[in-house]
């Protein structure tokens, strides 16, 4: 299933600031490869990113369509995020004891 991204303007059903293309591309840029392995897996680890991302503690107002356009460090931390997601799932999840 296709990411529905966010553009700033409060799309409807977005899961993602980023597309698997832009992610990888964040990728090369500060980890120096992309990430391998298939397009769905790492659609599924920027949603994973996009829902612990949600959780956090947003000042008020700007979560998610930060004031009509997404920050570029709001793009790479979803992209670092969604790596270590895809490198190992459950990454971002909490323990719960």
């Amino acid at each position: 299933m296709a990411l529905t991204i966010e553009d700033g303007t409060g799309v409807a059903g977005a899961d993602s600031f980023n597309t698997v293309e832009t992610c990888s591309a964040h990728a090369v840029a500060y980890f120096g490869a992309s990430l391998t392995g298939s397009t769905a897996d790492k659609e599924a680890a920027l949603r994973r990113a996009w829902v612990f991302m949600a959780a956090l503690d947003w000042l008020p107002g700007l979560w998610p369509t930060f004031g009509g356009a997404i920050p570029q460090p709001v793009k790479l931390a979803q992209s670092v995020f969604a790596r270590a997601e895809f490198k190992a799932a459950g990454f971002l999840s909490p323990e719960i004891a």
